[in-house]
C-alpha cells in the first residue's frame, strides 16, 4: 500500500488548520465556535485535521456534544457515533463518516470484501456499495480497483490519514518502550557474552604457550657435518658399535660414502722413470704406455 501524498492532500491538512484558527479567533465557548464546529465537520474537502481542531476546542467551554462530535470525527467510525444531545446527524455527516471509515478500514487492509464494507458503511445493497466506491476512487479519497469476481475492493494507494486515537498512541508509545528495553537488555547480555568468550581466549593461549614444550635442534660440530675428519667418523662409528652391532653397521654404511665423498684422491707425479714403480704402472695403463715410449727412445 502506498501513501499518495501531495497537493491534495496538504490543501486538506492546510484547510484544517485555517478552521482550528479561526476557532481560537472566536472563543472555543461561544455559539460562534459551535456553528463552526458543525460548518466543518460536514465540509466537503476537509478529510482529515480534525484532532487540531479537538486540540483548540479542548482548551474552552465547548459543549459535550460539540467535543463528541469532533472526537467522533477525528479518529471514529459510522458504527461508533455517539448519542447526541442536541445535534442531529444529517446525510451529509453520515456521507463524511463513511468516507472517514472506508479510509481506517483501507489504513488496516488492502483487501476490503464487500461484505466486510457493506456492515461497516451500512450499505445493504451490492451495486449500491460499487456505485459509492467508484464515487469515492473518482474523487481522490482512495485508490484501488473493484474486483466483481472475487466480490472485493483492492487498496493501492491512500492519499490522505486520518488522525490516530490518543489512547492508540499511548499504546503505541508504551510498546516503544518495552521495545526499547528489551533491545538494551539483549545488548547487555550480548556485551557479557562478548567478554566472557575474550577471556576464555586469552586464558586459552596463556595455557597454550606453558603446555607447548620448547623445540630441541640438534647440537651442531662447527664446520657441519662435511667438516669432521676420517678419524671423528672412526670414532663416532666406534662409539656406535659399542652401544649395539647393528646400529653400528648402519652406522658404517652411512659413513664410508661420506669418507669416500670427502676424500679428494690425488693421482701420482711422476719426475722419473725411475721412481715409477710397478705397483703404480698396473694401477695406471696409461703410465705404463708412456714410460714404454720413454725407454725406446733413450735406445734409439
Amino acid at each position: 500500500m502506498t501513501l499518495a501524498g501531495g497537493e491534495q492532500e496538504q490543501r486538506v491538512w492546510k484547510r484544517g488548520q485555517e478552521y482550528a484558527q479561526q476557532l481560537r479567533e472566536c472563543g472555543a465557548d461561544s455559539t460562534a465556535a459551535v456553528k463552526l464546529v458543525e460548518e466543518a465537520a460536514t465540509d466537503p474537502l476537509l478529510l482529515c485535521g480534525y484532532g487540531a481542531l479537538l486540540a483548540v476546542a479542548r482548551k474552552g467551554n465547548l459543549p459535550d456534544d460539540s467535543l463528541a462530535l469532533l472526537r467522533w470525527l477525528a479518529w471514529g467510525t459510522l458504527r461508533q457515533r455517539p448519542s447526541f444531545r442536541t445535534l442531529s446527524l444529517t446525510e451529509a455527516l453520515l456521507d463524511k463518516m463513511r468516507r472517514l471509515t472506508f479510509l481506517s478500514l483501507a489504513t488496516q487492509s488492502l483487501w476490503l470484501p464487500y461484505a466486510a464494507l457493506r456492515d461497516e458503511l451500512e450499505i445493504e445493497e451490492q451495486e449500491e456499495l460499487e456505485e459509492w466506491l467508484i464515487e469515492v476512487v473518482e474523487e481522490g479519497v482512495v485508490v484501488g480497483q473493484l474486483d466483481t469476481d472475487q466480490q472485493a475492493f483492492l487498496v493501492q494507494a491512500l492519499p490522505y490519514v486520518r488522525d490516530v486515537d490518543e489512547r492508540r498512541l499511548q499504546q503505541m508509545e508504551t510498546r516503544v518502550n518495552e521495545w526499547e528495553a528489551n533491545i538494551r537488555a539483549t545488548l547487555e547480555v550480548l556485551d557479557r557474552a562478548i567478554e566472557a568468550m575474550r577471556a576464555a581466549a586469552q586464558t586459552a593461549r596463556a595455557t597454550s604457550r606453558r603446555m607447548t614444550p620448547a623445540p630441541a635442534y640438534p647440537q651442531e660440530r662447527p664446520g657441519g657435518a662435511e667438516g669432521c675428519s676420517d678419524e671423528e667418523s672412526s670414532e663416532e662409528a666406534g662409539s656406535i658399535a659399542a652401544v649395539d652391532p647393528a646400529t653400528a653397521a648402519a652406522a658404517a654404511s652411512v659413513a664410508l660414502p661420506l669418507r669416500s665423498h670427502r676424500t679428494v684422491r690425488e693421482r701420482p707425479t711422476l719426475t722419473s722413470d725411475a721412481e715409477t714403480s710397478p705397483e703404480q704402472m698396473e694401477a695406471s695403463p696409461g703410465l705404463a704406455t708412456g714410460t714404454r715410449r720413454k725407454r725406446r727412445s733413450g735406445r734409439d
